[in-house]
């Protein structure tokens, strides 16, 4: 059957606590739909199995405090202009947006039971906030090649992921924190970053990162640690790692404030290209150790 797409339709505010069926016929659906703290088991937005009824929500799409919502899903959105927030939701184990390629701004949030999320491939976002949940993976992040340079993304507390491999290109701020101890991370597309700040892995690599405003490595236990083609950082604290016995930074030319201390296994700090400031620059460093090099 073919379905003729009319263009752009309006809800306004919809408040669901079931199954929702969605106009078939609109390519963009503007609308802020809200999951009603009364909804309980698992809720459906638009069609309950792939069709042709596909469509951008221009709008927000809301989740929260629905203590006994077991289950999301939709079969219709490709792009949420808005916000998707799932959060405050004691019950949900799963969100499948299987054609979800595209959300302006992610919010999944205090989730304890949230064990999948499925999305489309790839998932553009520009600003991300996965945080106390169950998740073992994480869907393929990516951010847009427009403006990303004002992304955010924050990882924090989910204590049952594994492999992590994040496909940022640029960002404000990446903070990966407190995701149990077996977290192997690389962010493989990463170039530029303002602030970083990472604890709890068990790897991670940065093979082409170069330039950083704010490093943080605080807590983790890798053996080791890969960022080649790093070049300059303003601010590096590298604390508490108690398992890495080397660091090299080859590429590193240049720092302003360099902390590193607390490395119990920490022998060697090889930075092979750094340039000394010159007399007046002001440059600040600590280092603390048994090193041999």
């Amino acid at each position: 059957m073919l379905i003729i797409r009319i263009g752009q339709c309006s809800l306004g505010i919809t408040t669901i606590s079931s199954n929702i069926v969605l106009p078939t016929k609109c390519a963009t659906i503007t609308a802020t739909i809200v999951v009603s703290p009364t909804a309980s088991g698992s809720i459906g937005i638009g069609p309950n199995s792939f069709s042709d009824s596909r469509a951008v929500l221009e709008g927000d799409l809301i989740a929260s405090s629905a203590p006994d919502l077991t289950a999301l899903q939709s079969y219709t959105f490709t792009n949420i202009t808005g916000n998707w927030t799932i959060s405050d939701l004691a019950s949900l184990d799963t969100l499948y947006f299987p054609l979800l390629a595209d959300a302006e701004n992610v919010y999944l949030s205090n989730l304890p039971l949230l064990s999948q999320v499925t999305t489309a491939e790839t998932l553009d976002v520009t600003n991300v906030v996965i945080s106390n949940t169950s998740l073992s993976s994480l869907p393929n992040l990516v951010t847009p090649t427009t403006d990303v340079s004002q992304g955010v993304a924050s990882i924090t507390n989910n204590n049952k992921l594994g492999d992590v491999a994040l496909e940022f290109q640029e960002l404000t701020s990446l903070t990966f924190t407190s995701n149990g101890n077996s977290v192997h991370l690389i962010l493989s597309n990463l170039g530029l970053a303002t602030t970083i700040e990472i604890s709890n892995c068990s790897s991670l690599a940065f093979p082409i990162l170069e330039l950083v405003d704010s490093l943080i490595l605080e807590g983790n236990n890798f053996t080791s640690f890969e960022a080649p083609q790093l070049s300059r950082i303003d601010s590096f604290s590298f604390l508490d790692n108690p398992n890495i016995e080397s660091l090299a930074i080859p590429s590193l030319t240049s720092f302003s404030n360099l902390s590193i201390a607390n490395n119990t296994a920490l022998q060697q700090v090889e930075f092979t290209n750094f340039i000394s400031p010159d007399a007046q620059s002001q440059l600040l460093m600590t280092l603390s150790g048994n090193f041999t090099k």
